[in-house]
């Protein structure tokens, strides 16, 4: 998800849109989640960070 659509602003009228709203984000979260492994490694040498912050 884009990071700019948690700033959207929305606007409800009606209580059928109202409902539908709340639904969607409650069967959302009862969704299954998506286990995602990342591969990483510790970098402590300072002239590497340098180098990767750089970019």
């Amino acid at each position: 998800m884009a990071t700019s659509s948690f700033y959207a602003d929305i606007t409800i009228k009606d209580k059928k849109t109202a409902k539908n709203f709340l639904k969607a984000m409650e069967d959302s979260e009862k969704a299954p989640k998506k286990k995602i492994n990342l591969k990483s490694k510790k970098v402590d040498d300072k002239e590497t960070l340098r180098r990767m912050f750089l970019k």
